[in-house]
């Protein structure tokens, strides 16, 4: 019961932050990276440890993530020098008597030790790495979107109601942990205090925090009675319950006949998607003049993928890749600075969501006008319309 109790817990903690997107599979190897650490643990020693090599081989190529995977391998390690040097009587394991201990203890240091070397160069093994490195520095201390907040993920994980529940179960969490502190032992309480830092820096680090959080609360409730599990069919429950989780992930992947495009979409205009029909209207009807698109922060990418190479969007999510000086005048300036960035900037059409958002009210007091609508997105032309293309019929 406590581990069923753990993982909701930890399952709570992840769920705003998971979506179909690289950081989610980065987060699937880490969890893998993470289970074999706490059973290599537990059992003292275990080949299967070293599949850590390979699988943080394969998380160097997919997300930035991958700095995680030697610090907590790390901090085994000097949990592993610190039991060896001083163990439990507070004392060196040899002036201790204990010298046969004090050999097993020396010998899974260095296999650890061995363990480290291997995951940091496996996760600098990637052509990319002078780039990872300028990005985490830029994302750290030099991105003014990371730091104003602007995006959902990187606020802190108390924002909004269901970020106030998740504070209060991680306050909870802590203070049980205290509670129980003779149950972990140095590793753990490193493992903790690393992933704790990144959680109160972001919200997009929750995740990360409850793969360590996970095993330490379900450690914490092993004395919960398991009497309601042993119930004659409860068995059966989980297992179906089990299935039909497993049935509706499978039926939520798209079939052979069905476009990204529809299935980015599949849950309907209530909840955020993308400018699919916009996207359409625009690549049937719009003939580039400037060859530039004004967009919003959120459909950059999209929209750059599904009209590329025949429209340059004004924006899109990589904020690495633009300055300073563009976000603070773009996203994050006043409405008279956002207006005045702009007026002067010459483009074939914009796709802003449908209503009065930030960037289509102030295209609209210039003079621009809804070319196209749908449920989900509208596309706004300059006020002398598109000089060389040409708009169907369905202009309104």
């Amino acid at each position: 019961m406590g581990v069923v109790v753990a993982v909701g817990f930890g399952i709570f903690l992840c769920m705003p932050y998971l979506s179909f997107r690289p950081a989610t599979m980065a987060i699937v190897l880490l969890a893998a990276i993470g289970w074999l650490i706490a059973r290599d643990r537990a059992m003292g020693g275990s080949r299967a440890v070293w599949w850590i090599v390979p699988m943080t081989l394969v998380l160097a190529n997919v997300h930035l993530f991958v700095f995680l995977a030697p610090i907590w391998v790390g901090c085994v390690l000097v949990g592993a020098v610190w039991k060896w040097k001083v163990g439990n009587c507070g004392l060196r394991i040899a002036d201790c008597g204990l010298k046969g201990s004090s050999r097993l203890m020396r010998a899974s240091v260095r296999r650890y030790g061995v363990l480290f070397l291997a995951v940091m160069t496996a996760s600098m093994a990637t052509p990319l790495l002078p780039g990872v490195i300028r990005t985490l520095a830029h994302y750290q201390f030099d991105d003014p979107m990371v730091a104003s907040g602007y995006l959902a993920e990187m606020r802190p994980f108390w924002s909004g109601t269901f970020g106030m529940v998740s504070a209060g179960l991680v306050l909870a969490f802590f203070i049980g942990a205290v509670m129980q502190r003779r149950r972990f032992g140095a590793t753990d309480w490193m493992l903790l205090a690393v992933s704790t830092l990144l959680l109160l820096s972001k919200g997009r680090y929750a995740p990360l925090f409850a793969i360590v959080a996970t095993p330490m609360a379900a450690r914490m409730l092993g004395g919960l009675s398991d009497r309601a599990l042993a119930r004659p069919g409860m068995t059966w429950v989980v297992g179906a319950m089990l299935l039909v989780g497993v049935v509706r992930i499978g039926a939520a992947f798209p079939s052979a006949g069905t476009t990204m495009s529809a299935w980015v979409n599949r849950h309907g205009p209530e909840v955020p998607g993308y400018p699919a029909e916009a996207a359409d209207y625009l690549m049937a009807e719009v003939r580039p003049r400037t060859g530039r698109i004004l967009n919003e922060f959120n459909w950059g990418g999209y929209l750059e993928w599904r009209t590329g190479p025949r429209f340059q969007m004004l924006m899109d999510g990589r904020t690495q890749c633009f300055s300073g000086d563009f976000w603070k005048k773009s996203c994050l300036g006043g409405e008279g600075e956002m207006r005045g960035f702009i007026a002067g900037m010459e483009a074939d059409a914009a796709v802003v969501p449908r209503g009065d958002g930030r960037l289509a009210a102030e295209l609209k007091r210039l003079g621009w006008r809804v070319g196209y609508e749908d449920v989900r997105a509208q596309i706004l032309l300059p006020p002398a319309g598109v000089a060389v293309g040409e708009i169907s019929g369905q202009e309104r």
